[in-house]
């Protein structure tokens, strides 16, 4: 199956599993199949201007066009995990001393959004609200030193909050 042909089944797929078709069902697709292309586009742009380089599949049986990324090198392997191993010291300094906070940060890491949050928790939208705030002034407050042009600098964060580096 091709490329082309996964994404008009998975937008097939995708109108079929919602309601609510209004003009028609092939409206929807065509909206469907519009976002996914654009999400699609989006991220190839990303990656380009990220410089991420591609290398294809050369398998000739394979007609579907999958782009693999490089391998990374050791060298990027062990800066990658000394980045993960910083951002997460920094989300325990965010978050540390308030388990709601923490219930929080793992909620939206799994993508559930106001409501969804508010029913897991078992705590009112004033109350999320609140908690958001408390959220954002501590994020601000660790991570302010770390910005440098209004982004967190990668290196600053590793300096600061890899303590595992020497390992």
């Amino acid at each position: 199956m091709s490329r082309w042909e996964d994404l008009l089944n998975s937008s097939i797929l995708h109108a079929m599993q919602k309601g609510g078709w209004g003009e028609g069902v092939e409206h929807r697709i065509k909206g469907i199949l519009s976002s996914k292309a654009y999400n699609i586009n989006r991220t190839r742009d990303r990656r380009k201007k990220a410089g991420t380089t591609f290398v294809s599949n050369d398998n000739a049986d394979n007609d579907s066009g999958v782009l693999f990324s490089r391998p990374l090198t050791a060298e990027q392997v062990i800066a990658r995990a000394a980045s993960a191993r910083a951002a997460n010291a920094a989300i325990e300094a965010i978050v540390s001393g308030n388990p709601k906070l923490m219930t929080l940060v793992d909620l939206i890491g799994l993508g559930m959004r106001g409501s969804d949050i508010c029913e897991s928790m078992g705590i009112s939208e004033i109350e999320l609200a609140s908690l958001r705030r408390l959220l954002k002034r501590r994020a601000a407050k660790v991570c302010d030193p770390l910005c440098v042009d209004g982004k967190i600098d990668g290196d600053v964060l590793v300096e600061r909050w890899d303590d595992g580096a020497a390992a």
